[in-house]
């Protein structure tokens, strides 16, 4: 919805300076078009920067967020002047912009933080290429397959502070009312941040929790189902193989493509704890 929005303004707002450029004349030092000209860099430039938005994220999200405050600024100083329909557009947008973020923090405040904790003491499990997070979840929430969350971990660099990163709901333990009171997560050392999470020596470190996310997938109704991953990719499947063991399908087949065989050691424990429990109907 966000990209759709993004590209439909875009295409928009070249439409409308290429109408005004043909029905007036170009005077870049009047104010009106001075700005006009600056709001169509900034979306111009914030669509450009998508081609590095896989590699280098974390600077493409910083300045996305200033490119469209610097857009935001510039049309209100485009249309400040006698055209009170076209500020209330942007009043409301913006209003809900500040609305949704508010909400966005408060939700994040209550998730994280209790009378007792400041949030959570993650514990890091370490391997050659990859570690295990499990993290005591402050207030248990319900976890379905195929949900992930992003984790704020301030402690791994001086520079993770400022960002958060997603990954997959691996594993979770439940209490009695089926909520989850600590979830797990498999990360594999790449680059940027996972690389400094694997080399860190630190056992525990202060982690925040933003979610869950996603939408519970209902999979009961299936009797044969066929699981594909590669290399990390077996993160994702290994909560469906979970929830797929209580409505007992006929047979479950995972195929997963290993890029060594100490990938195995990834998911050993939980495989296990699978495999126990499927020693009756053995699907």
């Amino acid at each position: 919805m966000h990209g759709t929005f993004g590209t439909m303004v875009c295409v928009q707002t070249v439409m409308h300076v290429a109408t005004s450029m043909r029905n007036r004349d170009w005077a870049p030092q009047s104010p009106v078009q001075f700005y006009g000209l600056l709001a169509l860099s900034a979306f111009a430039f914030s669509m450009a920067l998508l081609v590095i938005r896989r590699c280098l994220y974390e600077v493409f999200i910083k300045l996305h967020y200033m490119l469209a405050l610097v857009a935001l600024i510039a049309i209100w100083r485009h249309i400040r002047i006698q055209r009170i329909f076209a500020q209330i557009y942007v009043l409301i947008a913006s209003g809900i912009f500040v609305g949704t973020t508010i909400l966005h923090w408060v939700l994040l405040v209550v998730r994280n933080i209790t009378r007792e904790r400041f949030g959570s003491r993650a514990q890091i499990i370490r391997s050659d290429d990859s570690v295990q997070l499990i993290i005591p979840v402050n207030r248990p929430f319900t976890v379905y397959a195929g949900m992930w969350v992003y984790i704020w971990m301030p402690g791994v660099s001086p520079f993770s502070m400022f960002s958060s990163h997603p990954f997959m709901v691996t594993w979770w333990e439940d209490n009695s009312q089926g909520k989850a009171t600590s979830i797990s997560l498999l990360v594999q050392k790449k680059h940027g941040f996972t690389q400094k999470l694997v080399d860190h020596r630190a056992d525990e470190l202060l982690t925040w929790i933003d979610g869950p996310y996603g939408e519970p997938i209902d999979l009961s109704s299936y009797k044969n189902v066929l699981l594909v991953a590669s290399v990390i990719g077996i993160a994702s499947q290994i909560s469906y193989i979970r929830e797929l063991l209580k409505s007992h399908p006929k047979h479950i087949f995972v195929a997963w493509e290993l890029d060594d065989n100490s990938n195995l050691d990834w998911v050993y424990q939980w495989m296990d704890r699978l495999l126990l429990q499927d020693q009756k109907s053995y699907v």
